[in-house]
């Protein structure tokens, strides 16, 4: 099955998570580089929970982890700083249970840096396979299979139960 959302979409709504759902004391910047891996993580949880993507575009390989290059696109110019959208930036196209999913990875994921997360990744199956015989700093732009992803996260969640599972035990 095919999903309409698209990333930019995605994207946006976690912008406004950031802004909207950020300790005030605390907020998160939300750079060009965290919002990447952010559409990763809510990617891949989506494919070992739906069976399907959440975005229709492809995620790439890139030698500083998992870009979606739409979305690099259109908020490149902020570089390593916090991206900042104007009002009529707020609008995107998600259901109910896309947001919540996409919450969900924000609530996880926010903790962490662009570079923590980018570490992770490249330790991480899918992101792996794609980079496979590239050299570490070569740009890259292979796409990162929707099915290693799929297989990867469907694993770590057949993990997440069977530790909850042992813990109730």
């Amino acid at each position: 099955m095919q999903t309409s959302t698209s990333a930019i979409d995605v994207a946006k709504f976690l912008l406004s998570l950031a802004q909207c759902e950020s300790d005030p004391e605390d907020p998160v910047p939300l750079t060009p580089m965290l919002l990447q891996k952010l559409l990763y993580y809510a990617q891949g949880w989506w494919y070992a929970e739906h069976n399907r993507p959440l975005f229709k575009e492809s995620i790439e390989a890139w030698k500083f982890g998992p870009v979606v290059p739409e979305v690099y696109q259109e908020f490149k110019e902020f570089g390593g700083k916090p991206i900042e959208l104007p009002d009529s930036g707020n609008e995107w196209r998600l259901c109910a249970e896309e947001m919540d999913a996409v919450r969900e990875v924000w609530n996880v994921y926010r903790v962490h840096s662009a570079v923590a997360l980018s570490d992770m990744t490249h330790s991480e199956a899918p992101w792996k396979e794609a980079r496979r015989g590239l050299s570490p700093d070569a740009q890259g732009g292979r796409v990162i299979q929707g099915e290693a992803m799929k297989r990867f996260f469907q694993e770590e969640l057949q993990r997440s139960i069977d530790r909850l599972d042992a813990a109730e035990d």
